[in-house]
């Protein structure tokens, strides 16, 4: 149950809380000793509660009495700390006479303190005298209950596997399913062979939720390679109107180019055989605000779009031809589709006896039919049934657990899914839980990047060491074991197979806010002054404006000291005298993010200091005038600090190195002013600088003064680097820096490049041997090398996605890059080759899958060998002035996207069908995406 779970987890908290503030209790310690021995028996209670699985409204009382009581001690430690602890830290002399003065003005609120803390303990008396009234062995489900261990080498192995195959997973579903309706949609994509209907053709998929719309929808995209302009786009229910063009940012060669706008997308798709996915279109409107865009010039073109609404899929398309309409699957399909799920390496009829000789096949059954037919819920059952060996207690325990579900739900036949839903939710460990349930306080149908994911749930102390691994080691287990059973969907992985970004279902996402609100975990608020009218006791809080807020002051009005992580987005609240009165409202934050308030024009109020609670602050995008880093002197408990793109005159102080407890910085708002080559600053005092913050994981930051001090080297436990606006002064230090950081998994170095070289700055790089560096999969390196050989540079052999830019290299790249065995993703960017010829030579490349080449201008000649660049599958190439033809070796390359951006006409000529002197070449390839060329 959720309550068992938000309990448990804010109660690890206040336990934690009240052992590191111990030393300052003195004046109460009888009590707080009597409150820890009474958590230490609750602590036991609500994971025996939890485990239960118990439907029981006696024992739903008890665990709702207990969390107003955890609830209550948190407020009180926090509002101890706030108050008397902290100011006893920050205090220059706590034992003189000041302190002692201070002291004494503190015992009518010590007093106060230790009241609170005796009502408490009585509270929880009476809790334990209750627990036999309200508690019921017998009602322990068979089969037992939710999972309470977390074993991490076992966990790891599971993952090690599952993330072999969670690429090709979605592709195979929807196929599996839906072999019907992939024919169908593939004919009404095609169009009829030899019709001279050429319009554009929209179609639609209308289905309800969960019924695999996404998950064909994708497999139809992937399968039609035939066009040349391909996308997938995602729709969310909140559509802004505001902003209809959000999905011209799929398309990055325009949508770095300027302003968005309808005639900037409509223009790049004129003359191209386009494919638009729009998945999960709501209402009428969005596709009204969409539709403009979409050229018709009779090339065959296609949208297609997934709804749920029938009025949609009738006002989008041309026709009801043009209309799939996607149902539940019946008995024997949702079986077999089962069985394809739980074995996915063996037959039907080998599964069928496995589960026979297992006597679980019954369960299965029944548990089948409780899915009605509905593809999500039977991924995620198979997901819960996975957790466990196959055993007859199990299934047969999940399936008397369903049944009770079931007859919760609405009676209504769109809500009978629920239950099973709802049913892997509870089978969760208690560590799992709130989890997924902070996945209801991202917008519907976007993906969070899962290092953000990660950074909320330590900030919130939801993530438990295990052992010598990293809490974002196990926080990154935690998701994939999240995404094992089905709950959390992979949106896109990194080039090593980990998970860069995911997603939730929206089904699935209906339990999450549902249980977050029973549980008064989270609550999504649409405005500020939904905020302000609805606001009750949950403890997160999420709001995302649609559009420009007026009543500014109704955020601050009150003190809000039980929300302990604030989210809010485009918000226009935050202007003039507010910000400061704003933070002076919520000292209880553990996680404060302000994103994408670009109408803010004050700087960081020295308030942010007051909120010593914090771990997570994030301004990303969002516009400060100044931000005045001593004002966080105070914060020691700060975890991350988020200051991307801020787009301020950063004033920093040497007190920010003194937040030890940091895991990552994000400071890429360095940028140099008008009047100065580069930013520098530095330390007044030797011992606060960089070094300090020993625990960093995650550095972004410009290049200053600081490197020469040789501070970077001691930052040991850096997983990510990435320094801006490096000279070639800094060379030196950070080639001795970079070698020693062996736990660097991704590096960005982006070197200053000019034509005119300022001075002092014509030396050349210190070249790095990287293949020091065996954990690093992720490197992007701007700057000059002046020799090309494998003892000047060389490169980890588990690298897997590589950006070179402004190398100016004479000696062909690819002589050492086609060595690397596992390089997926290459990038050669302006000047990174100042050569004339390229060779891709058999056997080179065996699994680079992306290659871009970009602004390589004295390339002409490109040779490719039979038997090289095997796995490549998209083709980037973009102003290259003097490459005039197609590699004779093209015609080896099999399944290949090419895309050509701002080539000469000549190039572009020469891809003519039929007529064009390399179309030999290519007429085995899909068509050729072409986004405009020079003269």
């Amino acid at each position: 149950m959720a309550e068992g779970a938000v309990v448990k987890v804010l109660l690890q908290t206040v336990t934690k809380l009240a052992l590191e503030e111990a030393k300052f209790l003195r004046e109460v310690k009888g009590k707080i000793d009597r409150l820890q021995t009474e958590l230490e028996w609750m602590h036991l209670s609500i994971i025996e509660a939890d485990e239960a699985l118990v439907s029981d409204e006696k024992l739903k009382l008890w665990v709702k009495q207990a969390r107003g009581i955890i609830f209550d001690t948190e407020d009180v430690i926090d509002e101890f700390i706030l108050e008397i602890a902290h100011p006893k830290r920050f205090h220059k002399d706590p034992t003189g006479i000041k302190g002692s003065i201070r002291a004494v003005t503190q015992l009518p609120s010590m007093h106060e303190y230790g009241n609170r803390v005796k009502e408490i303990n009585t509270r929880v008396i009476d809790l334990k005298a209750n627990k036999e009234k309200y508690w019921f062995e017998s009602a322990k489900t068979a089969g037992g209950g939710a999972e309470s261990s977390y074993q991490l080498p076992s966990l790891q192995q599971k993952i090690k596997e599952k993330r072999a195959a969670i690429a090709a997973e979605e592709i195979g579903d929807g196929i599996h399913i839906h072999e019907d309706s992939v024919r169908q949609l593939e004919s009404l994509l095609k169009g009829d062979e030899g019709s001279d209907d050429k319009g554009l053709r929209v179609i639609s998929i209308l289905g309800m939720g969960g019924v695999g719309k996404t998950t064909l929808s994708k497999n139809i995209y992937n399968l039609m390679r035939n066009f040349g302009c391909r996308m997938f786009v995602y729709i969310s229910k909140s559509f802004r109107m505001q902003e209809p063009l959000n999905i011209i940012k799929c398309f990055p060669s325009i949508s770095r180019r300027g302003e968005l706008s309808n005639e900037k997308l409509h223009a790049h798709l004129r003359g191209k055989k386009y494919m638009i996915v729009l998945d999960d279109v709501w209402d009428k409107e969005a596709w009204e605000a969409l539709k403009s865009s979409f050229p018709d010039e009779q090339t065959g073109s296609r949208v297609l779009l997934t709804t749920r609404h029938e009025d949609v899929a009738f006002y989008a398309s041309s026709s009801n031809s043009n209309i799939h309409k996607l149902s539940v699957i019946n008995e024997e399909e949702s079986w077999r589709f089962f069985l394809k799920k739980l074995f996915p390496s063996k037959d039907i009829s080998t599964s069928e006896q496995i589960l026979q000789s297992e006597k679980v096949e019954v369960f299965g059954k029944k548990m089948v039919g409780k899915c009605h037919g509905l593809p999500l819920a039977i991924v995620v059952l198979v997901g819960l049934l996975l957790t466990r060996e196959r055993t007859v207690i199990w299934w047969r325990g999940v399936n008397k657990r369903a049944s009770w579900h079931l007859s919760q739900g609405d009676p209504d036949h769109s809500f009978k899914f629920s239950g099973i839903l709802a049913l892997s939710y509870d089978y969760l460990p208690y560590y799992l839980k709130p989890c997924f349930l902070y996945m209801s306080l991202s917008p519907e149908d976007t993906e969070i990047r899962g290092t953000k994911l990660f950074q909320y749930w330590i900030a919130e102390g939801l993530v438990q060491k295990q052992g010598e691994a990293t809490l974002e080691d196990i926080a990154e287990k935690y998701l994939e074991e999240l995404i094992r059973r089905s709950l959390i969907m992979v949106g896109k992985l990194r080039c090593d197979g980990r998970v860069k970004t995911c997603r939730i279902h929206s089904l699935l996402r209906n339990i999450s806010i549902a249980e977050s609100e029973g549980g008064q975990f989270s609550r999504i608020y649409g405005s500020i002054d939904e905020f302000y009218r609805e606001q009750d006791s949950s403890r997160r809080a999420a709001i995302y404006c649609e559009k420009d807020e007026s009543n500014k002051k109704q955020l601050i009005a009150f003190s809000y000291k039980k929300v302990r992580s604030l989210i809010c987005q485009r918000a226009g609240f935050i202007e003039g005298t507010y910000l400061g009165s704003l933070f002076g409202g919520f000292k209880s934050l553990r996680v404060l993010e302000i994103y994408k308030c670009t109408r803010c024009c004050v700087s960081l109020p020295k308030e942010v200091g007051e909120l010593i609670h914090l771990r997570y602050l994030s301004f990303e995008k969002t516009k400060l005038k100044q931000i005045d880093t001593s004002f966080l002197s105070k914060l020691v408990n700060l975890q991350t600090l988020n200051l991307k793109e801020c787009n301020s005159e950063l004033k920093l102080d040497d007190q920010i190195w003194s937040l030890r407890q940091l895991r990552n910085l994000y400071l890429d708002i360095l940028k140099p002013r008008a009047n100065r080559s580069i930013l520098r600053w530095t330390a007044t005092a030797d011992k606060l600088d960089i070094g300090n913050l020993t625990n960093l994981r995650l550095l972004v930051i410009q290049a200053g003064d600081w490197i020469n001090s040789g501070a970077l080297k001691r930052l040991s436990s850096l997983r990510k680097l990435r320094i801006e606006e490096c000279l070639s002064s800094h060379s030196v230090d950070i080639s001795n820096a970079v070698i020693s950081l062996t736990e660097l998994q991704s590096l960005a170095l982006i070197y200053k490049t000019s034509s005119t070289p300022l001075p002092n700055e014509g030396e050349p790089l210190t070249p790095i041997q990287f293949s020091s560096l065996t954990f690093l999969k992720s490197l992007h390196y701007k700057g000059e090398i002046h020799r090309w050989t494998t003892s000047h540079i060389s490169f980890p052999p588990d690298l897997c996605k590589l950006k070179l830019e402004s190398l100016r290299i004479k000696e062909d790249p690819m002589q050492i890059l086609e060595m690397l065995p596992c390089l997926t993703s290459l990038h050669l960017g302006s000047d990174s080759f100042d050569g004339v010829e390229m060779v891709c030579s058999k056997g080179g490349f065996v699994s680079l899958e992306t290659l871009e080449i970009f602004s390589l201008k004295n390339l002409a000649a490109w040779i490719i060998e039979e038997g090289a660049l095997t796995s490549l599958g998209n083709l980037e190439i973009c102003k290259c002035i003097k490459f005039e033809r197609i590699p004779d070796g093209f015609q080896y390359l099999k399944d290949l996207q090419l895309k050509v951006v701002n080539m000469p006409l000549l190039f572009q000529n020469r891809l003519n069908a039929g007529d064009g002197e390399d179309w030999d070449k290519i007429k085995h390839l899909p068509p050729v995406d072409i986004q405009g060329w020079s003269d």
